[in-house]
């Protein structure tokens, strides 16, 4: 029962994070468009420069499955190629063989860091998830555990100028082929900072209500 808690609740804090990297996203930060592109023709490419930038919501989703996975079955190694084919920087990474491997080497280890951190919760014999967390832990490592889950902007940050993520736009008679990395970074910090403040104020809240309180 309380694994299904963890992800049905880890599945609205990527439900939370999709929705900020749709509000902060500032598309015309990646598109770059020329001066003399009229505004129809920027408002237009607003919808796909959006839904691109948000392949960052749709990588985190798909690796906090793979996290949630891991932490009811303990397979982790199994899980690691799944886990780096599902990271948007890694799978976009164009730079130096030795540094890839680096970046491997620091996600694999992400991985397994995340899985431990979920483990306590999915393995508490409470039905509700802030429940399991305020069982499994103490308000400091709960907020260790839960903000780490929520740090990986760093990671992104650091290889970022080896990763290429693009797209294509067609700007009337034009077609233009962008870069949107650094946007990219740029919104998963933002985003990352604001879901990190919300779940350590929730945090607290619990501790406050179920133990504390």
């Amino acid at each position: 029962m309380t694994e299904e808690a963890v992800r049905r609740q880890f599945d609205e804090f990527i439900d939370r994070m999709r929705r900020y990297v749709i509000e902060e996203v500032q598309p015309l930060n990646a598109v770059g468009l020329p001066s003399f592109i009229g505004k129809p023709t920027r408002r237009a490419t607003l919808p796909v420069a959006r839904t691109e930038v948000d392949s960052v919501g749709r990588s985190f989703e798909r690796k906090f499955r793979i996290v949630a996975d891991c932490a009811a079955d303990g397979r982790v190694e199994e899980r690691v190629d799944d886990y780096l084919a599902a990271d948007v920087f890694y799978v976009n990474y164009y730079g130096p063989e030795e540094r890839r491997e680096e970046m491997a080497d620091d996600l694999r280890e992400r991985l397994h860091r995340m899985t431990k951190a979920v483990e306590p919760m999915a393995e508490s014999d409470r039905d509700g998830f802030w429940e399991a967390v305020v069982n499994a832990y103490e308000r400091k490592e709960a907020h260790d555990a839960l903000n780490g889950c929520f740090d990986y902007a760093e990671t992104a940050r650091r290889y970022e100028e080896g990763v290429k993520l693009t797209l294509t736009l067609d700007v009337g008679p034009l077609s233009k082929t962008v870069d949107y990395t650094g946007e990219a970074v740029r919104v998963l910090e933002v985003c990352e900072k604001r879901l990190s403040d919300e779940v350590y104020a929730e945090t607290d809240e619990a501790f406050d209500r179920l133990k504390d309180g």
